[in-house]
């Protein structure tokens, strides 16, 4: 009898010893697996990352060199200016009349703070580059700009979280 339930308690043992083999087996495929799973998501990073730098360097291509010509910092105090003549002429760009985001009309202009003053004029919301002030005042009333102020309009509302009703888009008036 001593014999069978010392072979009773070996065998025992022997399935005590397989279990835990089988579970140290389990464990270390889970770890192989986590380690497979991460190594994955790394080399998506890695591609998604090298994506991100190739698109940055495509965007970087758009525009070679601008050079600004003034720059108007608002919290920069305003020097003092050299004494003009009394009488200073407003430039075409200041004196064209100023739309609306409601209706187009191609005779106003829209968005002149898209505008900004370079070797010619840069505008953000259509990002065109213009060379003369001429072509600035023609861009501002063309049906492309007002397009994109309006996108613009609406998307920086949406971002500041006002909420844009299903409003018919604006219909275009020729004047």
């Amino acid at each position: 009898r001593s014999r069978d339930r010392s072979k009773e308690r070996q065998r025992s043992r022997d399935r005590s010893r397989e279990r835990q083999r089988s579970r140290d087996d389990r464990s270390k495929e889970r770890q192989r697996s986590r380690d497979r799973s991460k190594e994955r998501q790394r080399s998506r990073d890695d591609r998604s990352k090298e994506r991100q730098r190739k698109n940055k360097d495509e965007d970087d291509d758009d525009i070679m060199e601008v050079v600004v010509v003034q720059r108007k910092d608002k919290e920069k105090e305003p020097e003092p200016e050299p004494e003009k003549e009394p009488e200073q002429e407003k430039s075409a760009l200041e004196l064209v009349e100023e739309g609306d985001l409601e209706t187009y009309d191609k005779t106003k202009g829209v968005g002149k703070q898209f505008l900004r003053p370079v070797t010619g004029f840069f505008c953000r919301a259509c990002k065109k580059l213009l060379p003369t002030e001429t072509e600035s005042i023609n861009h501002i009333k063309s049906k492309i700009h007002w397009d994109a102020c309006v996108q613009s309009s609406k998307t920086q509302k949406r971002g500041a979280g006002a909420v844009t009703g299903g409003e018919p888009a604006a219909k275009k008036t020729a004047k």
